[in-house]
């Protein structure tokens, strides 16, 4: 149990801030995978707030195929830092490997999680559809749209309705629920958790 009201309010703040972070850093991933227009003004926010910690790890971890693996280690470091920071507040003990198992898979979930936020917005975004679309408005569409094209080459639209939002949150919940699962077993068999 966490000891003191202040501390559970320092770390739900905590937790949020870096949180959002990992989200720019996750998108930073899926914008240099999509090759979304860099001039952007998001794009280029997100650049500048990510590249102090990215730099430094790129001279240690090259990129492959158009993955930024220097970002994946940022955001992979910075699970590890966060529940390193956590744990001695809560009751809970890890080993070193159990630690390293958590953060890994903390931050494959993260990634999941932002591809199920960013396909909410595509769906939201497409019934908005306003005349001057912003920066963001596009780049969400940059974003989403090499999934979803994916996905409606197998679900056709019909009689007007796009159901390949639908579907890739459907597939992107059951990848969630598959690995959840695979995880607590996982943990439950090299003995991890009760």
């Amino acid at each position: 149990m966490i000891k003191g009201g202040m501390m559970l309010v320092f770390l739900a703040l905590l937790n949020s801030v870096i949180a959002l972070y990992l989200y720019i850093l996750a998108s930073r991933v899926w914008m240099q995978k999509c090759r979304v227009n860099y001039w952007n003004p998001v794009v280029q926010f997100v650049v500048r707030v990510t590249d102090p910690l990215v730099k430094p790890a790129r001279r240690l971890i090259p990129g492959y195929k158009g993955v930024d693996f220097a970002v994946i280690f940022v955001i992979y470091i910075f699970q590890v830092a966060l529940l390193l920071t956590v744990l001695p507040f809560v009751e809970v003990s890890l080993s070193w490997w159990s630690l390293a198992f958590l953060a890994l898979f903390k931050a494959i979930l993260l990634v999941l999680n932002f591809a199920m936020y960013l396909v909410i917005l595509a769906a939201v975004f497409s019934w908005l559809r306003p005349r001057n679309p912003g920066p963001f408005f596009q780049l969400v569409g940059e974003l989403s749209q090499p999934a979803l094209r994916r996905v409606r080459s197998f679900v056709p639209i019909v009689r007007g309705l796009d159901f390949s939002p639908l579907v890739l949150l459907l597939v992107i919940q059951l990848l969630k629920f598959i690995f959840i699962w695979g995880g607590a077993i996982i943990a439950s068999s090299l003995g991890w958790v009760a």
